[in-house]
Formats: C-alpha cells, sequence, structure tokens
C-alpha cells in the first residue's frame, strides 16, 4: 500500500482502488483502476494535482505493462506508456512486448516533468538486459525527453534518482553516486567495481564491456578510504539532496 499527500488530499492506494481522503474530513472518493491493475501495483507519486501510477504483471504475454497520469480537477485518465498499446507515444513504443516494470517515478515540479529509468531496447527478465537511461515525462507538453546515455544498471530497482538545482543525481546500487552532466554522462563521484565488491579510483568493467555514457575522471578525495580494498553498500547510506 502506497500513501501521499496532494492538493488536500491523503491518496493511499489498495490493490486496484485508489482513495482520495480529504485532509478537511470531507467524503473520500474511490477511484477504480482495474483496467491497469492486472494484479500488480509497482509505484505511484504525485504532482501539480496529478497523479501517476505505474502497474505492471511478472508474467504472461498478454499482461502489458502501464503508466497513467490521473488529473485531480477534471477527472481526467491519460496512458503515458504501455508495452502492448502500440499507440502510446513512448520510449519504447513498438520494442517491448513483454510486460515491463516501471519501478519508480520521481516528481520534478520545477521543471513539470516526472523522471523514470527505462531500458533502451526489449527487455525480459530472465535475459540479459540492455542499459537503461534517465528519461523525464513532461506533463504539460505530453513529450518524452532523454536525460541521460547509456547507464550501467540492468534493473528499475537498482537506480535512484534525485532532481536538485544542480541537476540530476544519480544513485546506482552497483556502481556508484554523481550528478548526470547537460552532455548526458553520468560523472560519479565515488564508484564500486561491481565484480570485486570495493570502493575504486578507477572506472571499472561494466557489464558485457558495453561503452557506457560515464565519466569517471574525478574521484572523490575521501580520507581514509582504500581504493580496491574498502566496500559500501550505496543503498544503505542515508542520501540528501538539496534543491
Amino acid at each position: 500500500m502506497n500513501g501521499l499527500i496532494l492538493d488536500g488530499y491523503y491518496i493511499f492506494q489498495n490493490a486496484r482502488y485508489v482513495y482520495l481522503c480529504p485532509l478537511d474530513g470531507g467524503e473520500v472518493r474511490e477511484l477504480d483502476f482495474g483496467l491497469y491493475y492486472n494484479n500488480s501495483s509497482i509505484c505511484m507519486t504525485g504532482i501539480d494535482g496529478r497523479l501517476f501510477l505505474s502497474y505492471g504483471q511478472w508474467a504472461g504475454h498478454q499482461k502489458p505493462g502501464s503508466v497513467i497520469e490521473y488529473n485531480l480537477k477534471n477527472g481526467k485518465t491519460n496512458l503515458i506508456a504501455s508495452t502492448l498499446d502500440q499507440s502510446v507515444k513512448w520510449p519504447l513504443q513498438g520494442k517491448q512486448n513483454w510486460p515491463y516494470h516501471i519501478h519508480q517515478l520521481v516528481p520534478d515540479e520545477t521543471n513539470h516533468r516526472v523522471l523514470m529509468l527505462l531500458h533502451t531496447g526489449p527487455f525480459a527478465y530472465g535475459y540479459s538486459p540492455p542499459p537503461m537511461r534517465v528519461y523525464a515525462y513532461d506533463y504539460k507538453n505530453c513529450s518524452w525527453e532523454e536525460l541521460s546515455g547509456d547507464l550501467p544498471c540492468g534493473t528499475g530497482t537498482d537506480g535512484k534518482i534525485f532532481p536538485g538545482k544542480d541537476g540530476i543525481f544519480l544513485l546506482l546500487r552497483d556502481y556508484g553516486a554523481g550528478l548526470i552532466r547537460p552532455d548526458k554522462v553520468w560523472s560519479p563521484v565515488i564508484m564500486k567495481d561491481r565484480r570485486k565488491n570495493c570502493l575504486t579510483d578507477k572506472k571499472p568493467r561494466f557489464y558485457r564491456n558495453r561503452k557506457m555514457a560515464v565519466d569517471y575522471s574525478s574521484p572523490a578525495q575521501i580520507p581514509g578510504i582504500r581504493w580496491g580494498r574498502d566496500t559500501l553498500d550505496l543503498f544503505t547510506v542515508r542520501t540528501v539532496c538539496l534543491t
């Protein structure tokens, strides 16, 4: 069950239903998104009077993954990503015929958009994944923008996105943390060698030796770090991004 506060409502999910609970104690509204639910709610976020919800299904060609936008003001629902509806314009339009999960929807209200990690080609669980990139959905213009090049990330649960005044800060579980530059290159300040499970001051080899949009020419100078020996679980470190 996910919950958030948006435009005077406490909003939470329960299976196919979303409930809008007025903070002033008014009547609760029930929304039924059973058309998209497919027995799996992935994530939800809210921004600028809009709800964004990601749905998906783990197995079966006939169960699409979907991201929808629900406008609290006019009650309209807009399908912005779908693996089986080939008419929906999104970065994987016409490429992804398997069920597909988008694991995080990150609000960036300053730029009226929602950020997410998407693969660069068809993806299916159990197969070697293509790299991912950070994309933005502009909900005012109903358009998509690619914000990064290829990243050493195979699944959406292995990355975290933090928008801030200096740009987009990206944290990848197996590799490191740092900003994505305007030229779409990820410039981490600290990196891990995934194969050796240790911190490194040199750019490591990436899976399948793919060329990635990564520049690790200026690693952070951290007193006491023993490069090539010490390790760090980046997802357990408390991360704060100041805007």
